[in-house]
């Protein structure tokens, strides 16, 4: 501390002004990261709770966060178009679960009962991307930090998760080619190689291409939070390391 020096953590699933800056690289890490950092005035802040610091930070620094121009306009619209929980039901199990926003959520285009099983199967879907890349990460990070115990429950789950996503085939075999034409043109020219959760699954697994994250400039947050392709290696002197291999 004497040296104006700290040790920072960077988790991918934490966002924070880095974030906003593509030149720095810890931030864009798939895994968490400790790195040694300057220390900033927000840093001084929690380690002295003084008012008087707080009362200055805020006049220097105060408008970034009250003023919504100061944001920057993919976060913005993001928190714009974010689903809203509603007021609480009282049922515990519904309000927990958001049950009632998750099936506000089911918004077919035609009223074709073949499309709604095929809209709510793309939905489950996306869910089971998120909890598949989840557990993945928190199974590297068990690999990494040499925690191989806890890392294979979370192989379990994943492969678990994956072998329900292989059964959604399953169930879209029982869609006739008839039912399919009947809403097949409300789709336009949307197709599951869209889903940005699914490439993330992929970036994650060591499959990354600068190609791939590209599609996604403009869409605000779903860009694969990937951006480069990290590689796991493990050496006769050193413990798991992390590194980036080419950008994407």
């Amino acid at each position: 501390m004497r040296e104006g020096l700290m040790v920072g953590q960077f988790h991918p699933a934490c966002p924070e002004p880095a974030h906003w800056n593509p030149s720095f690289a810890v931030s864009r890490s798939p895994l968490p990261l400790v790195a040694i950092r300057h220390m900033a005035f927000h840093d001084i802040l929690f380690l002295h709770a003084d008012p008087v610091l707080f009362a200055e930070y805020r006049k220097r620094f105060g408008i970034r966060y009250e003023d919504g121009g100061k944001v920057p306009q993919e976060f913005r619209t993001l928190y714009e178009g974010a689903p809203r929980l509603p007021a609480p039901t009282g049922n515990s199990y519904i309000d927990y679960q958001s049950v009632t926003l998750l099936h506000a959520l089911h918004q077919p285009r035609t009223a074709h009962q073949a499309e709604s099983s095929f809209y709510l199967a793309g939905q489950a879907k996306e869910l089971l991307f998120s909890l598949v890349l989840e557990e993945v990460r928190a199974a590297q990070e068990g690999i990494a930090a040499d925690d191989l115990g806890r890392s294979s429950w979370h192989v379990r789950r994943a492969a678990a998760g994956f072998r329900l996503l292989g059964e959604f085939w399953e169930l879209l075999s029982t869609l006739s080619p008839a039912e399919f034409h009947s809403f097949r043109d409300a789709l336009g020219d949307a197709s599951g190689n869209g889903s940005y959760k699914y490439r993330e699954l992929e970036f994650a697994l060591g499959v990354a291409a600068p190609s791939t994250a590209a599609t996604y400039e403009g869409v605000p947050g779903s860009r694969p939070r990937c951006t480069g392709h990290c590689t796991m290696r493990v050496s006769t002197t050193t413990r798991w390391a992390c590194w980036y291999d080419g950008g994407c």
